[in-house]
C-alpha cells in the first residue's frame, strides 16, 4: 500500500472518481435544479466552475476549535491563514485531495458554517453533498495525511526475472467495518446523515484509503467490498423505497436509523435533533409521509402509532440511561430527540395489531394543532399496571429507569393499538400503550398539557374508558 500524501496514493484516488464518473451514473452528482443552491460559502483550493466541491467530515475534538464566527468571518472568507501553524492539520490536508482530485472547491462545515452567537448553524447545517471523510482523525488537528501505515509484516517469496522486486505476500487489512465503521468519526452523530447523503465518500484511516459508492467500496489493496448498509445508496433511501419493498421493512429500516443514531456521540447534545434533519426530510418524502422529531406519519393508521412506541433501552444492555436534555417547549416529550441517551421500539407484530385511529391527533393533520403538539385521548389505569402472571403479556418501561409505579392514579394512557384475538374479548386483548401524566400548562390557558413517561404492553382489563 502505498504511503499517504504520495503520487501512486493520489492517482488511486483520482481512478476511483473518474471511474465512478465513467461507468456509475447512479453515483454522479445530480443536476442542480432552480430551487437548489450549493453551499453560501466555499474554500476555493484551484480556480475553476462551481458548484463541484468536496465536502469535510471531521471530527472536532476538544476545544479550542479553529472555526469561523462573526467577528472573524469577513477576514476568513478573504483568505484563509493556511500557512499559519494554528491552521488544522486536518483541514490543510483536505485541500490537499481537493487539489490533487481537481476540484475546485471544499466545504468545511466549522470554517463556512459561521458558529456561535449571530451566526447561520441552523440555515447552514443541512448543506451536504459528497463527503470526504477524514476516519482516523480524532480531532481537527490530526490530519490525514501525515505519519506511516500501519506496518505489516510481508514475505517475499520470489522475484522477478526482470530484477523486478518480485511477488510479496502479507497478511489481510481489507476491513471496512474495522477501520471505517467503528472508527472515531463512525460514532459522530453528524456522520450518520452525512454518510447517507453522500453520493460517493473517501474514508482516511491508519490503515488505507476505502472509497464508498453506490456500487461497493474498493480498498487500495485493489480489493472491492460488497456494500453492507443502506447508507451506501447514493440515492438514500431508494433501495427501500421502491415497489419491491414490503411495508414492513420500511418500517424495521426507519426504525434501525433511529436506533442507530440515538446511540451517537455529540460535542453539543443539543444537536441531536439537528444533526439528522436531511435524511429525516428525505425519508419523510420517499416515504410520501410526514414526519419529524425521529416520528413518521403517512395515511395509513398504523405509522405514527407506531413510531411513538419508542423505549429506553434495557439497563442490561450496558448502554447509558435515557436522560431528558431539554426543557418541555423546545422539542415535544413525545420525541426522544428531546433525551439523551439510546433507544429501542416495543416489539409489535406486524399484520397482527388493529391500530386506534381516533385516539391520535397528528402533529401535520393541518387541523390547527401547534407545531409539535400532539392530541390524543387519554384512558385512565384502573388498577396498578404490574404484572401478576408471569405468562401475561405484560411490559412496562418508564423513560426514567429510577421511576416506579408509586403515583400510576394519575397517569392516563394513549391506546396506540389492540392484539387481535378473535377468542378473547376486547377487554382482555392485549394493548400496546403511550403512558404520560398531567403537567402545568405552558399557556397558562385551562386547557391540560400532558408529557409522555413511557410506553408500554398489556392486558386491557388495566385500562379504563
Amino acid at each position: 500500500i502505498p504511503p499517504p500524501n504520495s503520487p501512486i496514493h493520489f492517482d488511486i484516488l483520482r481512478h476511483w472518481l473518474h471511474d465512478c464518473d465513467a461507468h456509475h451514473p447512479l453515483c454522479r452528482p445530480i443536476a442542480r435544479n432552480a430551487t437548489s443552491r450549493p453551499p453560501t460559502r466555499l474554500v476555493e483550493t484551484t480556480p475553476g466552475p462551481a458548484p463541484r466541491y468536496l465536502a469535510l467530515s471531521h471530527p472536532w475534538g476538544d476545544p479550542p476549535h479553529f472555526c469561523t464566527v462573526p467577528a472573524n468571518l469577513s477576514k476568513n472568507l478573504t483568505r484563509l491563514p493556511v500557512e499559519s501553524p494554528l491552521f488544522p492539520a486536518t483541514f490543510r490536508d483536505a485541500i490537499a485531495v481537493t487539489r490533487e482530485l481537481d476540484l475546485p472547491y471544499l466545504w468545511i462545515d466549522s470554517l463556512y458554517i459561521v458558529q456561535g452567537p449571530g451566526g447561520d448553524f441552523d440555515a447552514e447545517a443541512q448543506r451536504m453533498e459528497d463527503v470526504l471523510a477524514a476516519s482516523g482523525a480524532k480531532a481537527q488537528t490530526d490530519g490525514f495525511l501525515r505519519g506511516e501505515r500501519h506496518e505489516r509484516e510481508m514475505v517475499k517469496l520470489r522475484a522477478g526475472k526482470d530484477g523486478s522486486s518480485g511477488l510479496w505476500v502479507g497478511p489481510f487489512v481489507d476491513d471496512f467495518g474495522a477501520q471505517v465503521l467503528q472508527s472515531p468519526l463512525s460514532k459522530r452523530g453528524w456522520l450518520l446523515q452525512e454518510r447517507a447523503l453522500a453520493r460517493r465518500t473517501i474514508y482516511f484511516t491508519g490503515w488505507q484509503a476505502y472509497w464508498e459508492c453506490g456500487e461497493a467500496v474498493r480498498c487500495e489493496t485493489m480489493t472491492r467490498v460488497k456494500l453492507a448498509s443502506f447508507l451506501g445508496d447514493p440515492n438514500f433511501p431508494s433501495k427501500v423505497s421502491g415497489k419491491l419493498a414490503d411495508r414492513g421493512e420500511k418500517i424495521r429500516f426507519y426504525e434501525d436509523i433511529y436506533r442507530q443514531y440515538s446511540r451517537l456521540d455529540f460535542t453539543r447534545i443539543t444537536d441531536r435533533s439537528v444533526a439528522i434533519l436531511g435524511l429525516e426530510q428525505r425519508m419523510v418524502r420517499d416515504f410520501k409521509a410526514w414526519g419529524g422529531y425521529g416520528v413518521l406519519d403517512d395515511k395509513s393508521s398504523s405509522l405514527l402509532p407506531r413510531s411513538l412506541l419508542w423505549r429506553r433501552t434495557d439497563p442490561e444492555e450496558g448502554l447509558k440511561p435515557l436522560r431528558r436534555i431539554l426543557p418541555e417547549g423546545q422539542l415535544p416529550s413525545w420525541s426522544w430527540m428531546a433525551y439523551d441517551g439510546p433507544i429501542d421500539y416495543l416489539d409489535v407484530p406486524f399484520g397482527e395489531v388493529d391500530w386506534s385511529e381516533g385516539d391520535i391527533g397528528s402533529p401535520w393533520s393541518g387541523d390547527g394543532t401547534a407545531p409539535g403538539e400532539l392530541r390524543i385521548a387519554g384512558r385512565p389505569f384502573l388498577k396498578e399496571p404490574v404484572v401478576l402472571d408471569s405468562e401475561q403479556d405484560f411490559e412496562l418501561v418508564l423513560d426514567d429507569e429510577n421511576a416506579t409505579t408509586e403515583h400510576w392514579e394519575s397517569w392516563r394512557c394513549m391506546t396506540a393499538g389492540r392484539r387481535k384475538a378473535k377468542a378473547l374479548s376486547l377487554a382482555k386483548r392485549t394493548l400496546y400503550i403511550l403512558i404520560i401524566t398531567q403537567v402545568p400548562s405552558r399557556s397558562g390557558a385551562d386547557e391540560s398539557s400532558w408529557e409522555r413517561i413511557g410506553v408500554g404492553m398489556m392486558s386491557g382489563e388495566f385500562i379504563g374508558d
